[in-house]
């Protein structure tokens, strides 16, 4: 049985907006780069996990490394793929895990990635 946890605290403070692309279209249309502008305009199904199919443990060291991340995080714009990226190895190397990031599968994927946008 897999349980799940419900209540996660970090006293860290960081806030990403997360938008549904029909409502915030504008919303990078005017200070985004054009590279995220592109990844942006294009539909997105990705995945980030924190393992492949085994059991991964409670204390995750994929989020804290994903939360380190956002945390230390100077850009504007945050395209997953490069999240992703930017803390893997640290998985690796710190856990028994192996993190993966990739589409998914016939969901409607066109090459776009999830921006996040620090506010």
């Amino acid at each position: 049985m897999t349980t799940f946890k419900k209540d996660v605290t970090y006293t860290d403070e960081v806030t990403y907006e997360l938008r549904d692309k029909c409502v915030a279209v504008s919303l990078l249309t005017h200070d985004a780069p054009k590279a995220i502008d592109r990844l942006y305009k294009y539909k997105s199904r990705k995945a980030m996990t924190s393992g492949t199919l085994t059991e991964v443990p409670d204390q995750s060291v994929f989020i804290q490394y994903l939360h380190k991340r956002l945390v230390e995080n100077d850009q504007k714009f945050l395209a997953s793929e490069f999240l992703f990226r930017s803390f893997k190895e640290a998985v690796l190397y710190n856990s028994n895990t192996n993190p993966q990031y990739g589409t998914i599968q016939g969901a409607g994927d066109e090459g776009g990635d999830f921006i996040f946008v620090k506010r």
